[in-house]
């Protein structure tokens, strides 16, 4: 892998890349315009995803160093705490932290669902583009939703409580982690 994909690829990166890509699309320039009159700046004006609304009042909840799981071997290439944020916070897909007993290793399965079919990816076996593709998919995502949610309508209610009951299914995980660490540790296993 070529060494200049890897230093570039950082979340002032995933935001350039994520407000070209809506300035391609025909409904772009009315995002932009909701992104304005909801979250009070222009997206140019939003360095890193830390710094949007969302995340501040949303995904900074979820954190993904609760349970150390695989991250296959280009752990410093990405921010996987932010890619297991924009996961876990997805209304589009589901996940669940699955220990290996061959690799002695928990392991982040993402489920994704393409009209009938389920796919189960998992993240340590990703290629070093499909993580830099899911960055911008859920980014994407999460910026959809919160101008839905900022609506004053039904869909509001909808992402309010999706949002919840995705941090309740992250704290429900995170608990199973920690209750199989605890278990793996008093049977002397290593992890």
């Amino acid at each position: 892998m070529d060494e200049w994909f890897l230093d570039r690829y950082d979340s002032e990166s995933i935001v350039k890349d994520v407000r070209k890509k809506i300035l391609e699309e025909d409904e772009g320039k009315k995002q932009l315009r909701k992104i304005k009159k909801y979250w009070g700046k222009d997206l140019r004006e939003y360095k890193a995803i830390e710094e949007m609304p969302f995340y501040v009042e949303y995904l900074s909840k979820f954190n993904g160093t609760h349970c150390d799981y695989d991250k296959g071997d280009m752990e410093d290439a990405f921010d996987f705490d932010l890619l297991f944020r924009l996961v876990a916070g997805s209304f589009s897909s589901s996940w669940r932290f699955e220990y290996s007993k061959e690799e002695k290793a928990f392991r982040l399965a993402i489920d994704v669902s393409a009209g009938t079919k389920r796919v189960r990816k998992y993240l340590d076996s990703l290629f070093a583009f499909q993580i830099k593709n899911m960055y911008a998919i859920y980014l994407q995502e999460q910026i959809s939703l919160d101008l839905l949610g900022r609506e004053e309508n039904m869909e509001k209610e909808i992402v309010d409580s999706t949002r919840n009951d995705r941090l309740e299914k992250y704290y429900r995980e995170t608990e199973q982690c920690f209750r199989k660490k605890l278990y793996l540790l008093l049977k002397g296993e290593k992890q």
